[in-house]
């Protein structure tokens, strides 16, 4: 299928319609599930885009946009639905192009085009309900920053349901990017409490990435104690994955399908909850 052309985003010119995108008929039953967490997501980067103003909260106001259209692209890839993948991969480079001061403009735009593609896609005006904040983001979270690595759709989504009861969770679909999150993170100095790793995923594979995430720990002096604990949430429940994932200093192993309590009970064990 040709892309659609989204360079409009760079100088205010004129974007496809957003009534065009479609997702593949096989990954319908998933389209209330992106649609929520999608509007919840485009909620945040409208906060984000409106502090771009302010000189003192620029700086991490943009990387907050930058990591809510990632993961917005990371969702969309998955289900297929290339057009918003697209549009959000492109929103990514204008960040990088367009001055500070035109940010807000540009990112607020990307909510409503997001926004009007959400509400064709499903064929009605989504609105967030209470309800549906106060589910994900409990008066008594922890504000544990929590990264899901996981190529599974239906498993993202479970964790991050969960997990985001106890603070921001982030996604990334592979290796790579969960090592591009980390470094990025950390270049920051708003490094992640937690990393759920899946172990089976494509371009780099969850041992793959645990030893570039504790190496790039450790070229900045970030040893032990100190480092983002990490559980490793996979099918793979053999004797081999298990020493593997150990060896290379994750904290805990979680084997699927994850039963909530028993990963609440590891997480606790490691402090980042009461």
């Amino acid at each position: 299928m040709k892309l659609k052309d989204f360079s409009g985003i760079r100088n205010n010119g004129k974007l496809p319609n957003p009534k065009d995108v479609q997702i593949p008929g096989e990954n319908s039953e998933f389209l209330d599930d992106f649609a929520t967490s999608t509007t919840l997501m485009l909620d945040e980067l409208e906060a984000a885009a409106l502090d771009c103003e302010s000189q003192s909260k620029r700086k991490e106001s943009t990387a907050a946009a930058r990591r809510i259209l990632h993961s917005i692209k990371g969702e969309a890839g998955i289900l297929g639905i290339d057009d918003i993948y697209e549009f959000c991969h492109q929103a990514e480079f204008a960040m990088e192009e367009l001055a500070d001061d035109e940010h807000t403009d540009m990112l607020l735009r990307v909510k409503d085009w997001l926004n009007a593609a959400i509400q064709h896609l499903t064929g009605v005006a989504i609105g967030v309900t209470q309800d549906d904040i106060n589910e994900c983001k409990p008066e008594n979270r922890s504000g544990m920053k929590t990264l899901i690595v996981e190529d599974d759709f239906a498993c993202r989504k479970a964790l991050q349901i969960f997990l985001s009861k106890y603070g921001d969770c982030f996604i990334a679909v592979n290796g790579c990017e969960a090592v591009e999150a980390v470094q990025e993170a950390l270049d920051e100095g708003q490094p992640y409490d937690l990393i759920c790793l899946d172990i089976m995923m494509p371009e780099m594979d969850g041992h793959e990435a645990l030893q570039a995430i504790r190496k790039m720990e450790n070229e900045r002096g970030i040893n032990g104690l100190d480092g983002v604990k990490v559980i490793m949430v996979t099918v793979k429940n053999d004797f081999e994955n298990i020493m593997e994932a150990f060896r290379a200093s994750c904290e805990a192993y979680v084997v699927k399908p994850v039963r909530e309590e028993i990963l609440l009970e590891e997480i606790k064990k490691l402090g980042l909850i009461e």
